[in-house]
């Protein structure tokens, strides 16, 4: 007589119901934890892209101080150097994109930044190019630099005249650290992210149209703001600390970021009583 044991009618696998079951709280806990997750690494990046910035600008404010306060241009210039040279773009065959040689290891702050590349950019900041030549060739590589100074730290050569918000006949340019009485130096942006879309010259323009006084002509020329960080921007300023602005307005973080191709579209963009302007304007320059 064939004998069973006690639980033989208990020793069963699960049930396809039961299987799916477990499969549906699976995928109901996953859902739940990725935004979680997906918040905590853009949290971790913004942080990572601040501690970029501060040592950057700590980098600039040691060249300053071996340089008698005289600071970098903000773009071109050869009797005072600009802090980087060189136009990004997304043609394969630019070295500027790619080759940290062609540009950034000529930078005046380079050794100042102990020579390391990543402080050059946001860790947010995924615009690459496919060169055609050099050790990369045929891959996918990330752009040289992110970051851009404000066009009201050290100016551009010659002069700016931009428009009455761009103007150096009306607005201050600092060209040397002992001359940033007004607003002073922790009210001065030096650094910022600056779109991809948007990212060619290493500079970017603070248009103080309508500032202080009449804030509904403020606008964006030329540069509009990224917001990589959850709708925020990473900013350095002048004395050295760093600080994510959130932006209020929603007409500031229009039109979205466009991947890897160039912003195509008017370069004055009105934007009436914009608050996140305004916000630009006070820690940008002052009249004279």
């Amino acid at each position: 007589m064939k004998r069973f044991s006690k639980n033989a009618e208990t020793q069963q696998g699960f049930t396809l119901i039961e299987l799916l079951v477990v499969i549906a709280v699976i995928a109901i806990l996953a859902g739940m934890l990725l935004p979680t997750l997906g918040k905590a690494k853009a949290k971790a990046r913004g942080i990572q892209c601040l501690s970029n910035h501060k040592q950057l600008t700590l980098a600039w404010l040691l060249y300053a101080e071996d340089s008698a306060e005289k600071i970098p241009l903000s773009t071109g210039g050869m009797d005072t150097p600009a802090w980087f040279s060189g136009f990004q773009d997304f043609t394969r065959g630019n070295r500027s994109n790619w080759d940290i040689e062609q540009d950034l290891t000529k930078s005046p702050l380079w050794s100042y930044a102990g020579k390391a590349h990543g402080i050059f950019q946001c860790p947010s900041e995924q615009s690459y190019v496919v060169p055609t030549s050099g050790p990369f060739k045929d891959l996918r590589v990330q752009r040289v630099r992110s970051m851009a100074m404000s066009v009201w730290m050290g100016g551009v050569p010659g002069f700016l005249n931009q428009g009455p918000g761009l103007t150096e006949g009306t607005w201050r340019v600092y060209r040397n650290l002992n001359n940033m009485t007004e607003p002073g130096p922790t009210g001065l942006i030096v650094f910022c992210d600056e779109r991809e879309d948007l990212n060619g010259f290493p500079n970017i323009f603070i248009d103080m149209t309508g500032y202080p006084n009449d804030p509904k002509k403020t606008q964006f020329n030329s540069d509009r703001v990224p917001f990589y960080h959850g709708g925020a921007t990473s900013y350095s300023f002048a004395d050295g600390h760093s600080e994510l602005k959130h932006w209020t307005d929603p007409r500031t973080m229009l039109p979205p970021v466009k991947k890897n191709q160039f912003l195509v579209g008017p370069q004055i963009t009105v934007s009436p009583n914009n608050r996140d302007i305004v916000w630009l304007q006070e820690r940008a320059t002052r009249m004279k």
